[in-house]
């Protein structure tokens, strides 16, 4: 994306963990097995999103390569993170990524 102005631009990040968990130190702090991050563009001519989600461990390949919407996200991490928006508009563009959107702004 380049140094266009989107507006307001929301993102979300944070852990995985999945059982069994591993964990390190005395106080067996638990280890993330994957990260997730979600982006949001939503103004009044833009309505984009995308969800990605990355292994703990050395990536390889694009960043495209762990794409996924973000109602998979949700579904993944049990977490609903655009709910403000209009249930109509929160379906279409957390349900769908336009690769194209994407790829070329």
């Amino acid at each position: 994306m380049t140094g266009q102005d989107y507006g307001s631009l929301y993102i979300t990040t944070g852990p995985i963990c999945e059982e069994p968990y591993k964990t390190i130190g005395e106080n067996k702090v638990v280890i993330p097995t994957h990260f997730y991050k979600t982006i949001l563009i939503y103004n009044d001519s833009i309505k984009q999103g995308i969800g990605f989600v990355f292994p703990h461990e050395k990536l390889n390949g694009d960043i495209f390569d762990y794409a996924i919407s973000i109602d998979s996200v949700e579904k993944i991490t049990g977490l609903d993170f655009y709910y403000s928006l209009p249930n109509r508009k929160e379906k279409v563009v957390e349900k769908e990524i336009d690769f194209d959107y994407w790829l070329n702004n």
